[in-house]
């Protein structure tokens, strides 16, 4: 339960600041040591920070029903607040102009020019005090020496600057002092209670949930970490719920569900990279896309990049400016018989759940046990609940953090010696051991890499399998009178992979998507490449064994 809140909801005022606290700036011309005393000064304001060279505050979204505060976030501090806030911390004074008093001086106004170089010098860094910032943590966590963080206020985690908007003593208080593995297990014993009756399709499947439960609790203290993917075999069988229990039982709040973006082309690219960048901007760690239409592919060339990097840059909605910002937000995706495709099979965690009702939510509530509805549930006990996930995480410091052993997974190192390792600890097992395999046979872009790479030689021909060959010339014979099975096959390839109209274009695209990614065939490693014919200046592209590099970035 939250009790404690922090964050501003109205401009501040000199009735937030007593005399007594405000500091004395004396305006002499000196703009450059004006500047900085007032930069020093905004330092120590507790919900101002510097996120990428922008000056933000933490503050309050609405409130949802059932709520008894927004969520935090942060926002953009506009020149017009910087002039209220300093006016309510700073007295600043100038030399008087009277003849008789040129020797003291009296009281004055904030310099009009005082805000927008404030925010100009969090630009350029040039000697900005207000503490940087990474995100909001709208629930707590464990600090870098073991210790439960809380508390609201601004905390240093693994090296990022974080501030906690509400005070969670109440859970703390029900952690055991010395927790140990047995305490751990009897915790995830509590957690496993409130899920036991979805209709998990494997307990593989439980274990990944329990993963990304406790990577969102533990979120500020690694890097880069695999999205997740609920995927159900129809509707209601739980998992908006499942999704929100994540947010309910970390933070004491239902989170946000935001729609998947669907339109045709780069359209729903396009809306992805505005949601991202929102959530980006936010300083959320956790950003639920719910109900992806039934049968979607989870792939896209902005997901990768979020799971994969610590930054996405893109283009502030209403404003003409691109940003570099932080992301550290957990990607947690629903939907029926959605499977993650091309890339992204190989950084998700896909939970299934596979109910034999035509519609699970028919079920009564008393098919749950004495738990019934477990959002419900997991509101009323959201403590207890969050005491156990965090005795958890204390008793795996507690032992020192030993090491796990089972399947590693490249780019996501940090991710597996943190929270995946916590649960291999406590349940003893590995939830990830069959993932990639699992996640193979239902990605059909690698399906429809394999068909392209198996059936080429034939389909062009002796004359051009060994050479590059203009994708003009490709497509005449994949769609031309004479083609034969094999060109069929490649079509049917293309198509698969985006090539909605069979033009050079839409081939081009899906070619340059997906050259260098290697494509295993029963003849070897191979991927699709291209030469610069320069006479022509054209590409051409062709089937080639793969490079070291790309067998390389394969394992990732």
């Amino acid at each position: 339960m939250r009790t404690k809140t922090g964050g501003y909801n109205h401009p501040p005022t000199s009735r937030d600041y007593p005399p007594e606290r405000k500091i004395v700036i004396s305006l002499d011309g000196d703009q450059d040591r004006i500047l900085r005393e007032a930069d020093q000064a905004l330092a120590q304001e507790p919900t101002l920070y510097n996120q990428a060279g922008k000056l933000v505050l933490v503050s309050r979204g609405m409130v949802a029903p059932e709520e008894l505060t927004g969520a935090a976030l942060l926002v953009p501090a506009c020149p017009e607040y910087l002039a209220a806030l300093l006016a309510s911390i700073i007295e600043f004074r100038r030399p008087s102009r009277s003849r008789n008093r040129d020797d003291e001086e009296v009281q004055t106004g904030v310099p009009s020019w005082l805000p927008h170089r404030l925010i100009g010098v969090a630009v350029d860094q040039k000697f900005s005090s207000v503490k940087p910032i990474t995100g909001l943590l709208s629930g707590p966590t464990v600090g870098d020496d073991g210790a439960l963080i809380v508390n609201v206020g601004y905390h240093r985690i693994a090296g990022q600057g974080w501030y906690l908007a509400d005070d969670f003593g109440e859970a703390e208080s029900m952690v055991p002092m010395a927790p140990t593995i047995a305490h751990a297990r009897a915790a995830e014993a509590k957690i496993r209670s409130v899920v036991q009756f979805f209709p998990w399709a494997d307990e593989q499947s439980y274990g990944l949930w329990l993963t990304t439960l406790v990577a969102q609790l533990m979120r500020p203290s690694f890097g880069l970490l695999p999205a997740s993917l609920i995927s159900a075999t129809g509707p209601g069988a739980g998992k908006t719920y499942l999704a929100r229990l994540i947010g309910i039982i970390c933070h004491g709040r239902n989170p946000a569900l935001s729609a998947w973006p669907v339109g045709f082309g780069g359209e729903s690219e396009t809306e992805l990279e505005k949601i991202l960048i929102g959530e980006a901007l936010s300083g959320t760690t956790l950003s639920i896309f719910d109900n992806l239409p039934a049968g979607t592919e989870f792939d896209s060339a902005k997901l990768n990049a979020v799971v994969t990097t610590p930054q996405i840059k893109g283009r502030i909605l209403g404003r003409n400016e691109n940003r570099l910002l932080p992301w550290w937000a957990q990607i947690v995706a629903t939907g029926n018989s959605t499977n993650p495709t091309g890339d992204m099979s190989q950084r998700t965690m896909v939970i299934r759940l596979a109910s034999n009702s035509t519609n699970a939510r028919d079920r009564p509530a008393s098919s749950f046990g004495r738990v019934g509805d477990a959002v419900a549930y997991a509101s009323e006990h959201q403590s207890e609940l969050l005491a156990a996930a965090l005795t958890m995480c204390a008793a795996y410091a507690r032992a020192g953090g030993p090491k796990q052993y089972g399947r590693d997974w490249g780019t996501f190192t940090s991710f597996v010696e943190g929270p995946l390792a916590i649960v291999r600890w406590v349940l003893g097992a590995d939830p990830i051991a069959a993932l990639f395999a699992e996640n193979a046979k239902s990605d059909s872009v690698t399906a429809a890499l394999e068909v392209i790479a198996n059936n080429w030689a034939e389909a062009v021909g002796l004359a051009f399998h060994a050479k590059p060959i203009a994708l003009k010339a490709l497509l005449d014979i994949i769609t031309g009178p004479t083609a034969n099975e094999s060109a069929d096959a490649l079509l049917e390839g293309f198509q698969s992979l985006g090539m909605h109209h069979p033009t050079a274009q839409a081939l081009s695209r899906v070619f340059t998507r997906y050259a260098g990614r290697p494509i295993h065939t029963e003849a070897g490693t191979v991927m699709l490449a291209s030469e610069l014919d320069t006479r022509n200046k054209v590409k051409r592209w062709h089937i080639a064994p793969v490079t070291s590099s790309a067998k390389a970035a394969s394992s990732f």
